[in-house]
């Protein structure tokens, strides 16, 4: 992942459990390269400053976890905690939406930037056990120094993870 650059780019499962990130969207979501996280619940636990619009998000990546999973152990387990510990999700769930992975926007609130809007993107592996999600910024002068500032501070994130011989931390 951490070769796309230009873009935030998330690769999941189809539990929506992020396995990898890039720069751009360790900077717009900070905790989400720290793993085992799940994309729902961390946009519950760290968005409520900086994402407008959070419920429809929400509700939109709910719908697509009912889609692109099949019922198991961990899917239940996501349920279960997360239906436990958020309002939101809990009447997200309920709704039993069900949606096919696609285009959707986001409007982020980014320190140094302003409110940025965002197209995700859900692009499905033929294996179907995987996905890769894209956070592209808006078009033009202001979205392309936007993404080039975020990359800089997610690349500085990343760097500040390493141990003083280089190697990553586990």
């Amino acid at each position: 992942m951490s070769q796309i650059r230009g873009v935030g780019a998330l690769l999941v499962d189809t539990n929506l459990d992020v396995l990898h990130s890039n720069s751009i969207a360790a900077a717009l979501i900070p905790r989400i390269a720290e793993r085992p996280r799940n994309l729902i619940a961390e946009l519950l636990r760290s968005s409520a400053r900086t994402l407008d619009a959070r419920s429809e998000l929400i509700e939109h990546l709910v719908a697509v976890l009912r889609f692109i999973s099949e019922p198991n152990e961990r899917q239940q387990q996501i349920v279960g905690e997360l239906s436990l510990s958020s309002p939101e999700f809990s009447s997200a769930w309920a709704k039993h939406d069900v949606r096919q992975p696609g285009p959707t926007t986001a409007q982020v609130q980014v320190a140094g930037v302003g409110t940025l809007a965002l197209r995700c993107n859900m692009l499905m592996f033929t294996s179907g056990h995987h996905a890769v999600i894209t956070l592209e910024g808006p078009g033009g002068v202001r979205g392309r120094a936007s993404l080039s500032y975020l990359q800089e501070v997610g690349d500085a994130m990343l760097c500040s993870r390493m141990l003083p011989n280089g190697a990553a931390h586990a």
